[in-house]
């Protein structure tokens, strides 16, 4: 009886210890081809859950200048910049391609300019060791969000295609509940 109790004990302190430290190590980010930049897993809007795996999975699989996305804004981060960028598509009117919102930039053209040499020559940032667990030095996200998603309508809310105001998502969908104290 007592060797049961024992065993059981056992068994349930590995199990438990293997949920803490599974849940303790999950993933945050993905590295995204050919940049480099991060995309959120912990964002189900923007990496639902694999059915097949229960993983969470990216809503693309690569980001370059003609990637359309199925939700906007997403967003990703460069582990250079302390600020994520919002990414949109331009209405197909002016080129469809993808941009992104820097909070200290403004709108422009993605990929980045420090991401490309001179004859296209693709430059993806050297990721740290362990990139998939950093946590984000994001402060103000909710307001990055709205004063994105304003700027994107600002920009191209005039012209036939753009995604209306209230079909880009919100603070709470995009962001929703963080694994870390950080927002």
């Amino acid at each position: 009886m007592r060797k049961t109790r024992l065993f059981f004990g056992l068994l349930l302190c590995l199990a438990v210890s293997f949920i803490i430290t599974s849940s303790a190590i999950a993933q945050y980010w993905q590295a995204m081809p050919p940049y480099n930049v991060l995309w959120p897993l912990w964002t189900q809007a923007l990496s639902p859950i694999d059915p097949l795996t229960g993983q969470p999975t990216p809503l693309v699989s690569s980001l370059t200048s003609s990637t359309v996305l199925p939700v906007q804004p997403a967003f990703v981060w460069d582990i250079e910049d302390v600020h994520p960028w919002f990414l949109y598509n331009a209405p197909a009117i002016l080129g469809g391609n993808l941009y992104y919102f820097d909070p200290l930039t403004g709108f422009n053209t993605f990929p980045p300019p420090d991401h490309i040499l001179p004859g296209g020559i693709i430059v993806p940032h050297a990721l740290p060791l362990g990139y998939e667990f950093l946590i984000p030095p994001f402060t103000h996200v909710d307001l990055l969000t709205l004063i994105a998603n304003n700027a994107y309508v600002a920009a191209f809310g005039s012209y036939p295609g753009a995604v209306p105001y209230f079909s880009l998502l919100t603070p709470e969908v995009l962001w929703g509940v963080p694994p870390f104290p950080v927002f």
